[in-house]
Order: structure tokens, then C-alpha cells, then sequence
């Protein structure tokens, strides 16, 4: 069997920083039992397509788990002495420390192949203003995809994929094609298996920094690149 090692591309304080951006609510005011919700909808749709996520995707879940728990407990007005946290106020801090690591990685990495480009590259116009689309992203475009085939299968045996060539396969349509945009790129296929497949072969292909994953701005159309390193 397959899998991709999901925590070479996100952990789950990306994808609550995801869900946070994605329902444009407050970081500071967390609807804790939305997002719990999505949350615990997105590990399931990881195990569906054969994501292999980490220990601490469960972790995180358990943790938004008992926060709503406590959210749902009676509340008794406290005295001066005894105002209580909010439960999420934890959750809050990581969160900010976290988005503020990744925007500082975002402008390291920005710099960096802003070198690249003086030194080594030649500027690639059309990529230009975009920015990688995240794993998330990629899995909300995906879902979209899979619930419009109007075939009805079974369970997923992921086995009978042979993803390695798959990978090929997209490699030498690359080699063709500068770039295709996500929803057309997996247009020829027709069952779930053979989405799930290329998914897998896709996100692999990512992780070895042979293919890339962008948008204009979040929540807009994604684009595959072939990587120009």
C-alpha cells in the first residue's frame, strides 16, 4: 500500500489555521464546536484517501475535543478571584505563534528564491504574484472533484494503483505542458480509484519538488507547475 507521509506538507495547526481562514472567523473567538467538527471531517477524508497522518493530527483532535467539552459544561458565575480562562485561550497562543513561524518561513522563502531567480534561474513570468496552495486547499478542490462522478464504488483498494506510475505519467505530461490547472489536469479520470491515484502520485511528486502546487490568492483556482529548480 501507498501512502504519503502527510507531515512533510502540513500538521494540524496548519489546517486549523486553514479552517480558521476558510470560515473568516475570529482567532481570538474560536466557534469551537464548528470547527471541531470540520476538523475531525478532514481526518476522515485523509483516511479515505490513504493520507498516512500523524500522531499528532490525533493529538490536536483530542485536544479540540476536550476544549468543547469544557465549552459545553454548565457555567458558574465565578467570583473576582476566580474568573476562569477561556478553554481556547491555549489553542489561541498556539496558533498565533504558529502563523507568525509560518508567515516569517513564508518571507525566508520568498527572499530566497528571489536569489534563486538573480542567480540562477530565469524568471518565470507566469508565476509571478502566486503563492503555493496548501495541502487543505488541495483536498477541499479534491472533494469537489469526487463528488461530482456519478460512479458508485466500493472500498478503496489502494494496492491496485500503481502509483509509481502514475508519477510517470504526470512527469511526462509535464514535460509537455508548463503547467495545467488542477481541476482539468484530473478531468480524464474517471473512478475514484484512479482520482485517489493521482492524488497520491501527485502529492508525492510535490514532495520530491518535481512538480508545484499554486494559486493567485487562497481559495482560488489551483495550478500544477513543473518545477523550474
Amino acid at each position: 500500500m501507498h501512502q504519503v507521509k502527510l507531515e512533510v506538507f502540513e500538521g494540524p495547526l496548519d489546517l486549523l489555521l486553514h479552517l480558521v481562514r476558510k470560515n473568516e472567523v475570529d482567532i481570538f473567538d474560536i466557534p469551537i464546536h464548528q470547527i471541531t467538527s470540520q476538523y475531525l471531517d478532514y481526518l476522515a477524508l485523509m483516511r479515505d484517501y490513504d493520507l498516512n497522518t500523524t500522531s499528532e493530527f490525533l493529538v490536536m483532535a483530542a485536544i479540540l475535543i476536550q476544549i468543547k467539552s469544557k465549552m459545553l459544561l454548565p457555567r458558574i458565575e465565578p467570583t473576582v478571584e476566580e474568573i476562569e480562562e477561556d478553554p481556547r485561550s491555549e489553542l489561541t497562543r498556539m496558533l498565533l505563534e504558529y502563523k507568525e513561524y509560518k508567515e516569517a518561513a513564508h518571507f525566508l522563502n520568498e527572499r530566497r528564491e528571489s536569489q534563486d531567480k538573480v542567480y540562477s534561474r530565469t524568471p518565470n513570468k507566469d508565476t509571478e504574484g502566486f503563492v503555493e496552495a496548501n495541502l487543505f486547499e488541495l483536498l477541499d478542490a479534491f472533494a469537489k472533484l469526487i463528488q461530482k462522478r456519478e460512479e458508485r464504488v466500493g472500498e478503496i483498494i489502494a494496492d491496485e494503483i500503481n502509483i509509481a506510475q502514475r508519477m510517470e505519467e504526470l512527469m511526462s505530461f509535464f514535460e509537455r505542458t508548463e503547467r495545467k490547472s488542477f481541476s482539468l489536469l484530473l478531468s480524464k479520470y474517471r473512478t475514484k480509484r484512479e482520482l485517489i491515484a493521482t492524488l497520491l502520485a501527485l502529492l508525492e511528486l510535490v514532495r520530491l519538488r518535481k512538480l508545484r502546487v499554486l494559486q493567485s490568492e487562497p481559495f482560488s483556482e489551483i495550478w500544477i507547475y513543473r518545477d523550474a529548480a
